[in-house]
């Protein structure tokens, strides 16, 4: 029993250790690698996604993912994949990640959505 209550108590300390490892925020000490907090892997930092007004970074994989992914749902204004971010992601600054025709269908609907609807009631 008690050699039960140590196992017990050891696996719980491992996976307390290990939550704690996922929680840390990793530090850039790779010269040239940029961390990706959604897949939480180090990249080359001239390939890292910078959201322009926030500077928050994911790597090119994981940003398209977010983008499709946001597309899907029909937004048009996408967000910062980084949690609680109110900075918005725009196709200008995604064109070296997403082929032309995606771009244009996500800009074109970008703008119709500033468009205001025309009144017909006079």
């Amino acid at each position: 029993m008690a050699m039960m209550l140590r196992r017990n108590c050891k696996e719980k300390e491992k996976v307390i250790f290990q939550e704690s490892l996922v929680e840390m925020k990793p530090k850039s000490k790779l010269k040239g690698l940029g961390y990706c907090k959604i897949c939480q892997d180090y990249s080359p930092i001239q390939w890292m996604f910078t959201v322009k007004r926030c500077k928050h970074c994911f790597c090119p994989d994981c940003t398209r993912q977010h983008i499709a992914k946001s597309m899907k749902e029909n937004m048009i204004k996408i967000p910062c994949p980084e949690s609680g971010c109110a900075c918005f992601i725009t196709p200008k600054t995604c064109q070296f990640l997403l082929p032309d025709e995606v771009i244009d269908r996500w800009a074109t609907a970008v703008t119709c959505s500033q468009t205001p609807p025309l009144d017909f009631e006079n």
